[in-house]
């Protein structure tokens, strides 16, 4: 009877440890070491790029709230400035994107200086850019692994 008892306190145990993962909004994956290295190197790449979309939103916002920015962007309705600022903020991350792709060019010509590569994020970004200075070495890592 006690070996029942502990084989039913172990199973317990286990359903209360395991519990979280079966609930709504969490997930449970099983794989080897490699692959959670490579699925959370996947993550990290992500929330960089979600956090660098948000930093330009951001400093597209500011730029546009200066009222010398509007007159010389000549936009009168909301929906105007709405459409430019759109326009704006893809055009920041086009621009994000290739200096990132200029920093892990291989051809001496083409690639980009890391401090070059910093003052671009600096100025795309603001004050925060100091978060994604580091994006291209781990970009690097991930492509010569």
């Amino acid at each position: 009877m006690e070996a029942e008892d502990l084989e039913g306190d172990s199973q317990e145990k286990l359903q209360n440890l395991l519990e979280p993962a079966f609930k709504e909004g969490y997930s449970l994956i099983y794989g080897t070491m490699h692959f959670y290295m490579v699925f959370k190197t996947i993550a990290s790449i992500y929330e960089r790029l979600r956090k660098a979309q948000q930093l330009i939103t951001a400093k597209v916002d500011l730029d546009l709230s200066k009222s010398e920015i509007k007159e010389v962007i000549g936009a009168k309705t909301e929906s105007e400035m709405a459409t430019y600022r759109d326009e704006v903020i893809v055009e920041r991350f086009k621009l994000f994107i290739n200096a990132l792709i200029g920093t892990l060019s291989q051809t001496p010509h083409k690639k980009l200086d890391p401090s070059n590569y910093e003052d671009i994020v600096r100025t795309l970004m603001g004050e925060q850019a100091y978060l994604l200075f580091v994006f291209d070495k781990l970009i690097m890592q991930v492509s010569q692994t």
